[in-house]
């Protein structure tokens, strides 16, 4: 499976919550390509350049460019821009609404991926995404 690593849980791998770490490592036979959406780098490099312009702290930064070495980029490419466009329809025809940061993350994996998140917005997003083959996964220690 591919898996998407959200940036609630990559911020809880990186504040090295044990749990976060046992759920990935749980996964790991099940996994063919880790991965997060090019959304999540813009949202991790806006907290580590804030702790560079404000701090003077660029181990966020150095963390950063270490964790990208590993981890396979999801564009937000046409088809993301077509799934999302078409649940975020159905979701406003439900009167529900949603974040659309949040669900093109959520869908910059493509049907066939697995969204590993501590995110109660995107858990929200559970049946629609389940309707077009991507599954939310959460670890122990969520609320979900």
């Amino acid at each position: 499976m591919r898996l998407l690593l959200d940036t609630s849980f990559l911020i809880a791998l990186r504040k090295g919550e044990p749990e976060a770490r046992r759920t990935l490592e749980s996964l790991k036979d099940r996994i063919e390509d880790i991965g997060i959406s090019r959304l999540t780098e813009y949202e991790l490099m806006i907290g580590a350049f804030y702790l560079w312009k404000k701090y003077g702290d660029a181990r966020e930064l150095a963390w950063l460019d270490e964790a990208l070495k590993w981890l396979t980029i999801y564009e937000v490419d046409k088809e993301v821009i077509r799934l999302a466009s078409e649940i975020k329809a159905e979701v406003l025809l439900s009167g529900e609404t949603v974040y659309d940061i949040d669900l093109l993350i959520a869908v910059s994996g493509k049907p066939g991926s697995a969204l590993l998140t501590l995110d109660k917005n995107q858990f929200k997003l559970k049946n629609y995404l389940e309707k077009i083959g991507i599954t939310i996964l959460s670890h122990p220690n969520s609320q979900f």
